[in-house]
């Protein structure tokens, strides 16, 4: 039985002129259609194999195939590379020349251009490749197109965003498993060591000495599991913020009377009250809390002086509050890392470092912002943070 079906170039076997303008109309139409699609342009260079620079190149930009626009536009050189961004030059003309003098038949690439109708770089894919040779062999006519393909990159660029997030999250998790466990050790260690020495001492001189390192050691282990505790829920955000009327001069008399008790012989502490009357909606445990915190951090760093804590108006809806000391001061390269968990201005310092830590969490939580530090060696410290009243 005779075969029925016909070839895309026939019409019931008719290979007359006016059927191949027809089907070159539809091929037309498909080919606008693709470039419409895939937003691509196209263009062909035409290069002298004699030489090794292009800015005498002829460039013929193909930009679209709509019904009554101009197809082609001739360009020079220099417009043609001025939509690339620095690295998508350098990657262009590291790989172009290499099509260029036909040491690769084509290359692929995926560049970020500037056209003059956007006002921000955008991803594109480019292919080049080569077109025509010479006698010799030598490519003559290049011809490159690209394609949008900005949705996808930046979504793979997302995606190894995230990747490296997660990666960086997984490192700071366990660096912070292995901090807290060299922490928690220290203490257990000395209260063990010195529990069983002291149920062989026979002095009763020997053991209240062992007695006062296990209770002091006892002391760092639950100040470390409570900061761990209280960490962990500002992290998690779940910690409990409750707002109510406060009185601010009140609430330093109780944090002068809290820091009094520890402070070192030498070094006197004051307070400074920035208004004669203060009623402020804030959670005056969190508060108190976060005086205390940055007092005791810097009882740990003087040894004369004074340590002054407190407050002034910042506007109507704002107090600022801080903790100024005359000790030892603060390294600059130790500024970055303040906050961090377990950081210390020196390995000889006590505590366990992270009261600061705390500290930047409950002033955010707090809607207070960052806490500021400003600190010269030497001549001492002052931390303060800015948080706004939550009236009823």
């Amino acid at each position: 039985m005779q075969n029925e079906h016909l070839s895309p170039l026939s019409n019931k076997g008719d290979n007359s002129e006016e059927s191949l303008r027809e089907e070159l109309k539809k091929l037309r139409l498909l080919t606008r259609m693709a470039f419409k699609a895939h937003d691509i342009h196209a263009c062909s260079i035409a290069i002298n194999p004699d030489t090794d620079t292009y800015e005498d190149s002829v460039i013929t930009m193909l930009y679209h195939w709509e019904p009554g626009k101009e197809l082609r536009e001739r360009i020079t050189w220099e417009h043609y590379i001025s939509v690339f961004d620095a690295d998508g030059l350098a990657a262009f003309m590291r790989e172009f020349p290499k099509v260029a003098k036909g040491e690769i038949p084509e290359v692929k690439l995926e560049l970020s251009v500037k056209f003059p109708e956007f006002d921000r770089y955008l991803w594109r894919d480019y292919t080049i490749t080569v077109y025509e040779r010479d006698e010799r062999g030598r490519p003559t006519v290049i011809f490159a197109c690209s394609s949008d393909v900005n949705a996808r990159k930046i979504q793979e660029m997302n995606l190894e965003e995230a990747i490296e997030k997660a990666e960086r999250a997984d490192k700071m998790k366990s660096r912070y498993l292995a901090d807290m466990s060299h922490e928690i050790r220290t203490p257990l260690n000395a209260i063990t060591g010195f529990a069983e020495l002291m149920a062989f001492e026979e002095s009763d001189e020997d053991r209240l000495s062992y007695y006062d390192v296990i209770k002091t050691n006892n002391q760092m282990l639950m100040q470390l599991i409570n900061d761990i505790l209280d960490l962990s829920k500002i992290e998690a955000d779940v910690v409990k913020i409750n707002y109510e009327p406060v009185d601010i001069n009140d609430l330093f008399d109780s944090a002068y009377a809290s820091v009094k008790l520890r402070m070192p012989e030498g070094v006197e502490l004051i307070v400074e009250k920035g208004l004669p009357e203060c009623t402020f909606g804030t959670d005056p445990i969190r508060l108190l809390q976060l005086i205390t915190n940055i007092a005791n951090n810097a009882i740990k760093h003087i040894a004369k002086g004074s340590i002054t804590l407190g407050y002034a108006a910042y506007d109507e809806k704002h107090l600022r509050f801080y903790v100024r000391d005359t000790g030892f001061g603060i390294p600059e390269e130790k500024l970055a890392n303040l906050f961090g968990r377990f950081a210390k201005m020196n390995d000889y310092a006590e505590g366990i470092g992270l009261g600061l830590a705390i500290c930047q969490g409950l002033v955010a939580k707090m809607g207070g912002g960052d806490i500021q530090v400003t600190s010269k060696l030497g001549e001492g410290s002052e931390f303060s943070f800015v948080l706004p009243s939550h009236d009823e």
